[in-house]
């Protein structure tokens, strides 16, 4: 840093000879804050992209569910339309409990489909909470790695002034 004489004659120059110290440490903290926001804009960014997916995943998984459902539901009445063609006696006995193991069947595997698409939509949701829990930390380590940077270079421009 130069060190200025004063001269009568010459106006305060602090403006002028720490300017040039001032402007680097104004734009490192400007970027430190910029970087911090933007690391948290970026872990919003792949949060919501995260949601966005889990909403998927639960649809899917009804879709596929109410699928399931369809298509056992038809095998079941053919299965049943065979067993009528064979001389059996459909909907008692021994042919009412297969059809109770078979709805049970089918209600048992569309729970299992939703289920797994609850839990793969909970995954989900946690990635997108903990992303946004990392995003906020960006945040804040850039806040304070500015707030750093601006008291350190401040103390090194007021030691230079002395």
């Amino acid at each position: 840093m130069i060190k200025r004489k004063h001269h009568p004659a010459q106006a305060d120059c602090y403006d002028v000879c720490y300017t040039p110290a001032i402007i680097p440490l104004a734009l490192q903290v400007f970027g430190m804050i910029q970087g911090g926001n933007a690391g948290q804009d970026e872990a919003n960014l792949q949060a919501q992209i995260d949601r966005d997916r889990a909403a998927g995943e639960k649809a899917a998984a009804g879709v596929d569910a109410a699928t399931f459902e369809r298509e056992q539901s038809a095998k079941r009445a053919r299965a049943r339309a065979q067993r009528s063609g064979s001389g059996v006696i459909v909907g008692v006995g021994t042919d009412l409990l297969v059809q109770e193991d078979i709805s049970a069947e089918i209600a048992r595997g569309k729970a299992l489909i939703k289920a797994g698409g609850d839990i793969n939509a909970a995954r989900l949701n946690q990635s997108a909470s903990l992303l946004e829990f990392s995003g906020a930390n960006k945040r804040r380590a850039g806040l304070i790695g500015a707030g750093t940077t601006a008291l350190t270079g401040g103390a090194r421009i007021f030691n230079n002034l002395a």
